[in-house]
């Protein structure tokens, strides 16, 4: 399998165990895990941060109300599932949880063994 296949397809099986764990979680509201889950769409593996777009913009786009955004958005921080890092740009930027992307690898990995074996 040529090696940008294998990526693509590991991303994919990250990603769906990723938001099966958040989904699956039963200490979140439905609200904290709607957030969290649109905010790994904005993950870029690359520099390991969530890029996070602004307020106004994520709110917009995924159809939350901003009030009920930024009370989720505390909450996930005080959990510890995200932390922001402010940008020098004056933009902000969430570091997403180390345990919460490892549990979703080794379930991926343990799902598709063969994804993983190189």
């Amino acid at each position: 399998m040529p090696s940008f296949q294998l990526w693509k397809e590991r991303d994919a099986a990250l990603k769906w165990h990723l938001s099966t764990s958040i989904a699956e979680s039963k200490v979140l509201s439905r609200m904290e895990r709607r957030v969290l889950l649109f905010l790994f769409a904005y993950y870029d593996r690359a520099r390991g941060r969530i890029e996070y777009p602004g307020h106004e913009i994520f709110a917009a786009r995924h159809h939350i109300p901003p009030e009920q955004l930024q009370a989720a958005l505390v909450a996930l921080e005080r959990a510890g599932l995200v932390m922001p890092q402010p940008l020098p740009s004056n933009l902000l930027a969430y570091l997403p949880n180390a345990l919460l992307l490892q549990e979703a690898y080794e379930r991926a990995r343990q799902a598709h063994p063969e994804l993983f074996a190189s």
